[in-house]
């Protein structure tokens, strides 16, 4: 799923959860950081989006990624 072109093509809805476990794990990785927190930005940008893991909190998560990726992203507001 592209949340981007889902946003475009349906801009009444809000977008949450778009973080894979995936994203957390591959988030220490600095060049993969600042393409994720890009497409984040973009995403908050239109409105109606929610930063948040696809999974919820659960015991063993990357926080160390997740944290990364909350002090990496901008977001106006």
């Amino acid at each position: 799923m592209d949340p981007l072109k889902l946003q475009k093509q349906y801009p009444e809805l809000c977008v949450w959860g778009t973080l894979e476990v995936d994203d957390l794990i591959k988030s220490h990785d600095p060049v993969y950081l600042n393409e994720l927190a890009s497409d984040i930005e973009k995403l908050a940008s239109n409105g109606g989006f929610i930063l948040g893991t696809t999974c919820g909190l659960y015991k063993g998560i990357d926080m160390d990624g997740l944290t990364a990726i909350h002090n990496r992203v901008t977001l106006d507001g």
